[in-house]
């Protein structure tokens, strides 16, 4: 069989007024510019041997899929192959619609009848069908299309509409939302055949609708990628609104983190911290994603409506996907941890010792200071993309992460009788919390010491941010 797979050509040639090639298309019609242009872009043909269109003929599947896969793929009468092996037993090979077919049933357009291996190309098609066929290909496409939203009030204002199909209710109110379907006689009409000139009107509508997003993703962090901690995305794109943007992770949606980057110039305004950061320099946005499982995943950029209570999300994916390695965290620091001490220490140490050899290696008591103190500037602390990451990778910490990192160590040296971070000891208000909150309190029988690695502020005291070029 051959694989048939979806893609998405645009450069359309816009319709202008003009004569019309048929017949039976008199110019002046309401479909007679629509049919003109499905002509032009090689989207629909007349009957053959004749000079008629048939607008009010109706469409048969066959021919509906046929209309979609030039649509989408670009493809005309001349350039399709049709010696295509079909899954259905009742499309035979050569065709005028075999290519057509089999590509929609590859893309989940269209699906045979339930039980059967049967297509019908030559059964009709309603409205709501050619409706929910559209829709399908729009979203399998990979690219947004009007962005796919839903506005129900527009659908529901017709006196008809009852009468759709619970699976083509969600189309449908796409369609009427982009304004692809305007009505016929101020109804919706969802069960009725539609007609070929309908047909036309509603491919150029989408045409004119569509907006076509782009949506290239890169990854910030320069320190690795690790579970439970931020993967800053750039998304680069033209969209000039991030209110239904998404991301999807292995093809489900997942929850964005807010997360202030002061290296990035941004139009963020107000107290909000944002989760989509609009890029100054127009070129799209930074946001950031946790990952909880270790393994390669798939990162998408999807535009997404809230379809409703108990429904849930629908997503468009948008754009091409990227394949990232994302690290244990635990396991990585783990080892981390062993190797210094491996290094540092010996069998004959007591766990004592062990952890004061610990503690000047990282940098309390010695002179070289492996560890810095987060980025700070006027007597705050910064957010720098170029610093986010895990610890062990940046060699970055304050006196909040550093005691807590020295408790760990402890429990792999093993031997103490308790292991107490003191941060949370003390409330900020309280004097003791200042000379308290960066210590780890180690305990064996009634021996009671205090270690410390957080190194001074001014290790890494900053004068100005290094913007980072995006």
């Amino acid at each position: 069989m051959v694989a048939i797979v979806m893609m998405l050509v645009i450069g359309f040639t816009p319709h202008t007024a003009q004569a019309s090639s048929y017949s039976d298309c008199p110019d002046g019609q309401w479909y007679s510019n629509h049919v003109q242009w499905a002509k032009d872009n090689g989207v629909m043909s007349g009957y053959s041997g004749t000079n008629r269109f048939g607008p009010f003929d109706t469409l048969t599947r066959g021919q509906a899929v046929t209309v979609i896969y030039r649509y989408f793929t670009g493809m005309t009468a001349e350039t399709t192959d049709n010696s295509v092996d079909p899954s259905f037993t009742d499309v035979d090979s050569g065709a005028y619609d075999s290519a057509a077919v089999e590509w929609a049933s590859t893309n989940n357009v269209v699906t045979g009848y339930t039980g059967t291996t049967l297509f019908g190309p030559n059964d009709p098609v309603t409205r709501e069908q050619f409706a929910a066929m559209l829709h399908r290909a729009a979203r399998a496409s990979g690219n947004t299309v009007g962005s796919l939203r839903l506005d129900f009030s527009i659908v529901n204002s017709f006196p008809d509409t009852n009468n759709a199909s619970q699976y083509a209710y969600m189309p449908l109110a796409w369609c009427c939302a982009e304004k692809i379907i305007t009505g016929i006689d101020g109804k919706l009409a969802p069960a009725d055949t539609i007609w070929r000139a309908s047909v036309a009107t509603m491919m150029e509508r989408f045409e004119d609708e569509a907006s076509y997003h782009d949506y290239d993703v890169q990854i910030l962090n320069s320190h690795g990628l690790f579970t439970g901690c931020n993967i800053i995305l750039w998304v680069k794109t033209a969209n000039p609104s991030g209110d239904n943007l998404d991301i999807l992770v292995d093809g489900k949606g997942i929850g964005q983190s807010s997360v202030i980057f002061n290296d990035i110039k941004t139009t963020d305004e107000g107290n909000v911290i944002p989760i989509w950061h609009k890029l100054a320099s127009g070129s799209g946005y930074v946001t950031s994603i946790i990952v909880d499982d270790e393994g390669s995943h798939t990162i998408q950029v999807a535009e997404s409506n809230f379809i409703g209570a108990g429904i849930g999300w629908e997503y468009c994916p948008s754009g091409k996907k990227i394949t990232v390695n994302v690290n244990d965290y635990d396991t990585a620091m783990y080892a981390w941890m062993d190797k210094i001490i491996s290094e540092q220490t010996t069998s004959s140490m007591t766990p004592f010792e062990k952890m004061d050899a610990v503690c000047d290696y990282l940098c309390c008591h010695s002179d070289h200071d492996l560890f810095k103190y987060p980025a700070n500037m006027d007597g705050k602390q910064l957010n720098l993309i170029s610093e986010s990451g895990p610890f062990f990778t940046t060699l970055r910490w304050n006196s909040y992460v550093s005691p807590y990192a020295l408790c760990k160590f402890a429990e792999h040296i093993g031997g103490f009788d308790d292991i107490h971070d003191c941060y949370g000891d003390y409330p900020y208000s309280d004097p003791k919390w200042a000379s308290t909150h960066y210590l780890a309190k180690l305990t064996i029988g009634s021996d009671v010491r205090y270690f410390e690695a957080c190194p001074f502020a001014s290790t890494n005291t900053i004068t100005e941010i290094d913007y980072l070029d995006i």
